[in-house]
């Protein structure tokens, strides 16, 4: 009689706090709603997926850190509830976009120098100021203005190549973006680091340190073909191998940088140069590839290499146009990059 007596109290309880709705239901046999943390309805939904879905009137649910659902309004509204909804409509919904080069705090440095070629530029301002100015604080200010333009532009991931990388890494893992990130090694010495060796160091430990980050996706960040020895290129490479992680390198971006090479290297262009030492692969992200004929693009093709085509940078330096339709013809990977 006791357990009776319980049982309808539980009973009458279940009926307080319950909707109605709910057992109808349940008596009906369909299926309660599922929960997401936010739904985004009403607005034209281009997925990226492999079909290349355009969905007018879209939707997606989102729970955590993962989209869940894609599909029309109508029909997400009737499958989730969620603790958030935003109405987008009249407005389009994209996957966020990727910035495939950046020295994000050079935000700090914009407009310091114009009307230059690459290496005035570089040598005459760029590197006396980075000598000058350039430490931690400096490094966490710019990055964290950068994260910020990054977001109101609607990128959500960067690939980024500086001094200071792991505070670079601390500021983007508190913003929630997502990011390639590699210190840069050069042969002449950094704000941060003294010697490459200094820096190949720094590097093995970066990596080794954020290498399990869900965000931070650590590389190795040899500057340039001309402000890298061909010794120290192959040891920025073995350390990749080693930890199977990309390279992010400036390559065959001005004519300057094709003359030093030819000057140095027995007539060879920079792209030639890279592929007759060992140095190019899959895991690599070629910043900038202006200076680069048909034959070159093939080798890059070849090796997996992916371009990041920086238009804005190439026009402030006076650098050229970069192949980008022979590069698509090929079937290169192509990104943008500021």
């Amino acid at each position: 009689m006791e357990s009776l007596r319980k049982s309808a109290l539980l009973l009458f309880a279940l009926n307080l706090v319950l909707p109605q709705s709910l057992f109808a239901l349940h008596e009906t046999g369909k299926r309660l709603p599922k929960t997401a943390d936010l739904l985004i309805i009403g607005g034209t939904v281009v997925t990226m997926d492999g079909d290349r879905r355009v969905i007018e009137n879209g939707a997606l649910a989102v729970t955590a850190d993962r989209i869940v659902a894609i599909g029309t309004s109508q029909q997400l509204k009737s499958e989730f509830s969620a603790k958030r909804v935003i109405d987008a409509g009249g407005r389009v919904v994209i996957p966020g976009l990727v910035n495939t080069h950046t020295h994000i705090p050079m935000t700090l440095f914009r407009g310091l120098a114009d009307d230059l070629d690459l290496q005035d530029w570089l040598t005459k301002h760029i590197f006396p100021a980075e000598a000058k100015y350039v430490n931690e604080e400096m490094v966490r200010v710019g990055t964290r203005l950068g994260l910020a333009e990054l977001v109101r532009g609607g990128t959500t991931t960067f690939n980024d190549m500086y001094y200071f990388e792991d505070a670079i890494a601390d500021e983007t893992r508190k913003a929630g973006i997502r990011a390639v990130l590699g210190e840069t090694l050069i042969d002449f010495p950094a704000p941060d680091n003294k010697t490459f060796d200094d820096a190949l160091r720094y590097t093995e430990w970066f990596v080794s340190k954020w290498k399990a980050s869900e965000l931070i996706y650590p590389a190795v960040a040899p500057h340039a073909p001309y402000t890298v020895s061909k010794e120290h290129l192959l040891a920025s490479k073995a350390l990749a191998d080693r930890h199977g992680v990309r390279v992010h390198i400036h390559l065959a971006e001005a004519n300057t940088e094709t003359e030093f090479i030819r000057q140095n290297h027995q007539g060879q262009r920079p792209i030639e140069f890279v592929e007759n030492i060992g140095f190019l692969g899959d895991k690599m992200i070629a910043a900038h590839v202006v200076q680069a004929d048909v034959s070159e693009l093939e080798i890059l093709k070849r090796r997996g290499v992916g371009i990041a085509h920086n238009p804005q940078s190439n026009m402030k330096l006076a650098a050229g146009v970069a192949p980008v339709p022979k590069m698509i013809e090929l079937g290169l990977a192509v990104g943008l990059g500021t």
